[in-house]
This record gives structure tokens, sequence and C-alpha cells, in this order.
């Protein structure tokens, strides 16, 4: 992956006429993984979303990228820009734009979402998951206890109605 400086982008960008180089921009063959030390298994390999400071990065970058086509977006709407003014090459065209947007505020929500929070938890908390199994044991013997009253008030049904039919 090449990094580059804001001062690098935005000459790249005046050099290009204004416009925004989209084909700099690629994620083909990047993995998502982080490599450290996990102390309480043994383990070398950690999710992204696992690590604290590489979430919140992602989490960063991907809000400031959610803010950037959120405005990009707004402009074009409002000015009627089109791809012939740039080039087609260099500028996607508002439907484009669009479809960045609503894909880049999904990836946003579900980052951001309780679900997600709560699956980060279970994989990087030994602790947290005893305690989610516990509540799950729990949860799943209250479930039984209906079904064993209704066995055990059947059983005394028919032993009544065993006396019954006796006497």
């Amino acid at each position: 992956i090449e990094v580059s400086s804001s001062a690098e982008i935005e000459d790249s960008a005046a050099a290009s006429g204004g416009g925004i180089d989209w084909s700099a921009v690629s994620f083909d063959g990047l993995e998502l993984e982080v490599e450290c030390k996990d102390e309480d298994d043994g383990n070398s390999n950690v999710t992204l979303l696992a690590d604290n400071a590489a979430r919140e990065m992602l989490i960063t970058e991907v809000a400031e990228v959610a803010a950037f086509l959120c405005e990009r977006h707004a402009e074009m709407s409002s000015s009627g820009v089109s791809s012939q003014e740039y080039g087609p090459e260099e500028q996607k065209s508002l439907r484009e734009v669009q479809a960045l947007k609503d894909a880049i505020l999904k990836v946003e929500e579900l980052l951001s979402c309780r679900t997600t929070q709560h699956l980060v938890l279970l994989s990087s908390s030994r602790r947290y998951l005893e305690r989610t199994v516990k509540r799950v044991e729990l949860a799943k013997q209250r479930c039984g206890k209906p079904a064993k009253g209704r066995a055990e008030l059947d059983k005394v049904k028919a032993e009544q109605a065993k006396e019954v039919e006796s006497t």
C-alpha cells in the first residue's frame, strides 16, 4: 500500500484539473489483519476489529470518507456537475457517487452498530464470553422448566383420572 501526504494529493488534484483521481485508490489484495501477541491463548493473529486502536482508526477513516462523499454528492446535486466537465476517467457520475455514499454509510452503520460491538467483545474478551455463555445456559434452563412442569402436571392428571375411574 502506498501512502501519500495530503500535500502530494492536493498537488496531483491540482495538476489533473481539480478533479478527483478515483483510480489512484485501490484496495485490491488488502488483508484486514493485525499481527500481535495475545498472551491469554498464544494466538498471534487477531482480526482488525479486535484491535482497539486499529478499529478506532478504521471507524475514523470510514467516517471521513462518508463525510467527503456526502459533501461531494451535495455539491454535484446542487451544481449539476457532470463527468464531461472533467473527463469521464477523472470524475465519477452523480449516480456512482450516490452508490459509493450509500455503501460507505452502510459500512459506517455496520461498524458502529450494537451487534458488531457485541461480537467484538465476544471475540476479544474471554470474561465477557463466559458471562454470555452463563446467561444463555440459564435462559436455556428456564425454557426447559415449563416443559418439565407440564409433564408433571399431565402425570398428576392421569393419576387423578385413574382414581376417579376406580371409585
